[in-house]
């Protein structure tokens, strides 16, 4: 994981996040050079998201993004298209049909990962129809309820309020 400004990421680039698994956190301790810090541990999957916002500032010294999941598992069992996903076709992978959850969550640089060697960005299979695809999604989420604007809108990854995590 690295530091966004180096791979010039854009509203409407799909890049690789790393996905954490909150419910897995461990405690390893305290940590050893920094007063108030603790070590945790948690699992992760690195996860392709369409971009659909980089937030303006800083915080915590990281840029962040706003950004909506990109799955294959956009179908239910009858085959019908499942609640608040879009389907944009086989534009990343052309043996693999892909869907947007429509559920902007908030990203920091630090959680990008480089699925390939170098780059976090994917590069679609077809690039007219994922730029059809990222038109139809942003007008979906123009109507939507709303969008985050700001790094106070989305207060983690998961787009839930945080959880408290006990320490001691």
């Amino acid at each position: 994981m690295s530091s966004s400004s180096e791979y010039n990421l854009r509203e409407g680039d799909a890049a690789y996040f790393m996905h954490l698994h909150l419910h897995t956190v461990v405690i390893r301790g305290k940590h050893q050079y920094r007063e108030g810090h603790w070590v945790l541990e948690l699992e992760g999957k690195p996860r392709p998201m369409l971009i659909v916002r980089c937030l303006p500032k800083k915080e915590r010294g990281r840029s962040w993004y706003v950004a909506v999941p990109i799955t294959t598992k956009g179908l239910d069992e009858a085959g019908q298209l499942r609640k608040n996903h879009e389907r944009i076709g086989n534009c990343l992978e052309s043996s693999k049909e892909s869907f947007i959850l429509l559920e902007p969550q908030k990203y920091p640089d630090n959680l990008l990962h480089c699925h390939e060697p170098g780059a976090p960005k994917l590069t679609p299979c077809d690039p007219i129809g994922f730029a059809n695809a990222v038109k139809i999604v942003s007008h979906r989420l123009l109507h939507a309820p709303r969008l985050p604007e700001s790094n106070e809108d989305v207060n983690d990854v998961t787009g839930r309020e945080p959880r408290a995590i006990k320490l001691d």
